[in-house]
């Protein structure tokens, strides 16, 4: 990989562990190419695409909100179970943080749980088609 996106080199920082730049299968789990192509787009999203983003999420919590729940949850458990809840934590937290869009960081755990997700659980993933739908 060439191009190293700025939410990249930051969770870098966050951690403070130089070799994720290097290594970031190791602290994003095998889907890391997925998950580091996704934080190159997000970059490049403009504020409106965003913001459709964010209405779009708010209306999924608002028109579901129990399927809502269930969506996080399994997201969050299970891309703490791929790479651990430190760097799951911190991967998401640094994409929310250039984003300030909470669906960013709800799609960068589903992309580092994806196989856990499509596969083990059999659901479909939910946050991240919402920045799909915007490009």
């Amino acid at each position: 990989m060439n191009t190293i996106s700025k939410i990249h080199k930051l969770f870098s920082e966050r951690l403070g562990i130089p070799r994720v730049l290097t290594n970031p299968e190791e602290f994003l789990g095998e889907n890391f190419e997925a998950v580091l192509n996704f934080w190159l787009i997000l970059e490049e999203l403009s504020k409106d695409q965003l913001r459709v983003v964010s209405e779009r999420h708010e209306a999924f919590y608002d028109e579901n909100p129990s399927e809502w729940v269930e969506s996080i949850d399994l997201a969050f458990d299970a891309s703490n179970e791929v790479v651990g809840e430190d760097y799951a934590y911190h991967a998401v937290w640094t994409a929310l943080n250039v984003t300030n869009s909470s669906a960013a960081g709800w799609a960068t755990r589903e992309l580092i749980a994806m196989n856990k997700i499509l596969e083990d659980h059999q659901k479909p993933l939910t946050f991240f088609p919402m920045f799909l739908e915007v490009l």
